[in-house]
């Protein structure tokens, strides 16, 4: 007996179906796949730029910060002669800005990292060395302080004497006796306050004599820096989108160190003392 239509007909319309559903689950697997890779492609760059935008405010505000910190020790270097040595300010902006530069280590890359470190070494060697020039001044200025202290004081016990003797000339009844004793005590006092006045002036043009080479000792430390300075500053500023060239700024460095040596002299000869 033949098989009628119906029967020949089910099993391709069953596999039809079949096929289509296979083609249909796998349309849907590759797409939701085409979705899953390029969404974690896509999470996987919004994290980078998250990461890069975070770095690049840290980055910033670390530089930033470096920058001030670096123009007030440039400020405080220059008044270091009426500082004393052995005082905690007297290092303090220095130390400041060695601190900004250990952070600027931690978050910049191995360029900036390696003109940091090198900064952060020639800023204590220059403390140093400012620290070693200042000592002479520190003790000039110590020994003004003194002579100005004896000088006022004797200078007082003088004026008292004074106002004795002019009371007792006033009363209309003077006596040689005691006059002469306060006579003689304020010769002894003018004597006193004459000497330390003299030994204030003579500490004074020692001190400004000194000043001089102070000032050439923070010019020359200031020069053995900049250029350190200068890589660094470029390569921060390149870091966060600043396009910088270190080699103008270096050469626009030697001609600002030009111009200030020679008006650092011209100031300094106009003030030194005339010479014997």
């Amino acid at each position: 007996m033949e098989p009628t239509l119906p029967a020949l007909s089910m099993p391709t319309v069953v596999w039809s179906g079949i096929v289509a559903a296979l083609i249909s689950l796998g349309g849907i697997v590759l797409s939701n796949w085409s979705t899953a890779r390029r969404l974690r492609i896509q999470l996987e760059h919004d994290a980078r730029e998250k990461l890069k935008d975070r770095l690049g405010l840290l980055r910033k505000e670390v530089y930033l910060q470096l920058y001030s910190d670096i123009a007030a020790m440039q400020g405080h270097l220059g008044s270091l002669s009426s500082k004393d040595p052995t005082s905690p300010d007297f290092g303090a902006p220095v130390q400041g800005a060695n601190t900004q530069l250990a952070k600027v280590q931690l978050v910049g890359s191995d360029e900036v990292m390696k003109h940091a470190s090198e900064l952060q070494a020639l800023y204590t060697e220059s403390l140093f060395a400012l620290m070693i020039a200042a000592k002479p001044l520190h003790e000039l200025r110590t020994d003004i302080a003194l002579a100005d202290q004896f000088y006022n004081r004797y200078l007082k016990e003088a004026e008292r004497v004074t106002g004795e003797i002019t009371a007792m000339n006033e009363t209309g009844r003077p006596d040689p006796a005691a006059n002469m004793a306060l006579q003689r005590s304020f010769d002894s006092f003018r004597e006193q306050y004459t000497n330390y006045a003299n030994e204030r002036s003579e500490a004074w043009e020692s001190y400004s004599s000194s000043q001089s080479g102070f000032v050439q000792v923070v010019t020359d430390q200031v020069a053995r820096v900049a250029p350190t300075q200068a890589k660094l500053m470029a390569a921060l500023k390149n870091e966060i989108g600043v396009k910088t060239d270190v080699a103008v700024l270096l050469t626009q460095l030697e001609k600002n160190q030009v111009r200030m040596e020679s008006g650092l002299k011209e100031v300094l000869a106009r003030f030194s003392p005339p010479k014997a």
